[in-house]
């Protein structure tokens, strides 16, 4: 069996030993000073599991969140469905199509992030006002406007004055995790913290909101393509 290998070891004042995978799949060790070398690699045999299980997680997210390079057979999500892209030829540019897949004209190819952001903005303007009203509805809820946002990380917020901004990216996600979102933000129109009267409200607006939240902790990399 092969040696584990440890990217990075971090000797310290500690009193414990802890390991942690970074983003990149790299094992970083934190140690007690004077802890022995053949005690930390018997810790590190007792974890194999964990480590191996860990990192393979982390490559596989490095990989979904990989920038996209717009060729035929790359897969772009629409609503938490995964379709193909198929570059066609065409004499001219053409908008980007979603069919049975997603359809890029061959000359637009070197602007294919600018065609898929502006399809997915399209998308959201409808999709997100027509669930944010129907949501806001049945609530007695009532919002000035909703507007997009471009944020990396950030998925929606609640202006005092009652303005819902949503990060267009959602529409990469399922429809139940926009409805969180959605609900979310709508809750802070009546609960300005995030107290547990705030998250009872999520709950009204959203019963059994918390599979939403964890798809979205757990997969917010492959909404952050573009």
């Amino acid at each position: 069996m092969t040696e584990i290998k440890i990217d990075q070891m971090v000797r310290s004042s500690r009193r414990s030993l802890s390991l942690e995978i970074t983003p990149e799949a790299r094992l970083v060790v934190r140690a007690p000073k004077r802890m022995r070398e053949e005690d930390i690699r018997r810790f590190l045999e007792k974890k194999r599991g964990w480590i191996c299980a860990k990192q393979k997680l982390m490559r596989q997210k490095c990989a979904e969140a990989r920038p996209k390079a717009f060729v035929t057979g790359e897969r772009f999500l629409y609503l938490g469905r995964e379709y193909a892209l198929q570059v066609v030829d065409a004499a001219q540019d053409r908008p980007l199509e979603l069919r049975d897949r997603f359809y890029l004209s061959a000359v637009g190819t070197s602007g294919g992030r600018r065609a898929f952001i502006a399809w997915y903005r399209e998308q959201a303007r409808a999709y997100m006002s027509a669930r944010a009203a129907e949501l806001a509805g049945a609530a007695g809820l009532r919002y000035t406007r909703l507007t997009l946002s471009s944020a990396r990380t950030r998925w929606g917020s609640c202006s005092p004055g009652g303005s819902l901004r949503l990060n267009w990216r959602l529409m990469m996600a399922p429809p139940e995790v926009i409805d969180y979102v959605l609900a979310h933000e709508l809750a802070h129109l009546e609960v300005k913290n995030h107290s547990p009267r705030f998250w009872r409200r999520v709950e009204d607006l959203l019963p059994g909101y918390e599979k939403a939240a964890a798809w979205l902790r757990a997969a917010h990399h492959r909404l952050s393509v573009l």
